[in-house]
């Protein structure tokens, strides 16, 4: 049994699937990963795969892109997840129960975070008025893997129709820690 950090293949495979956002610059991210990318196919949706191949993706992309395009790929993967398997059930219990704003996806995140990783730590989410902060507990991942979840955040903002934005930082001993803050759009 892997204590390495693990994500969801179905997870992983939407984040194959954001690549198409480079346009032609997504061959060399392919090229970088067609192991982990012919092996993603292969397996089941609910099976485990290595962390270590999404921090790849996401450093294959920012060598091509830069931090924004990592953080567009990521969005990207999240809003199309909402609408999968996977994360669906999550996103609609969260509307159900604490209404489709950023801070009800967010009170239900820890769940969505819990079932779609293992040994990757845990997240916790604290509110003020307009804003929250996330952090992830125990996470040890590559930096440009970190800046990503930068993306995962502004897809909770498009989700819920949210203007706002979302920074990372380190905490002192060296977990992420991101800060969350919105506001309901202007028309």
């Amino acid at each position: 049994m892997s204590t390495s950090a693990e994500i969801k293949a179905s997870y992983f495979q939407a984040n194959i699937d954001a690549i198409a956002l480079l346009g032609p610059r997504r061959v060399e991210v392919e090229a970088r990963l067609a192991r982990e990318i012919e092996a993603t196919r292969m397996a089941s949706r609910a099976d485990w795969l290595p962390m270590a191949w999404d921090e790849k993706l996401s450093a294959a992309i920012a060598d091509v892109g830069g931090d924004e395009a990592v953080i567009a790929c990521n969005k990207a993967s999240f809003l199309a997840a909402t609408e999968g398997t996977f994360l669906r059930p999550f996103t609609q219990a969260a509307a159900r129960l604490f209404g489709v704003s950023p801070r009800g996806m967010l009170k239900h995140a820890h769940a969505a975070w819990a079932a779609g990783s293992r040994h990757a730590g845990h997240m916790v989410v604290t509110f003020t008025a307009e804003s929250a902060t996330v952090e992830l507990i125990g996470m040890r991942a590559d930096p440009i893997w970190c800046v990503g979840v930068v993306g995962i955040l502004e897809g909770v903002l498009a989700l819920t129709s949210h203007d706002g934005s979302a920074e990372m930082r380190f905490a002192t001993d060296g977990h992420p820690v991101y800060d969350v803050r919105w506001q309901p759009r202007t028309p």
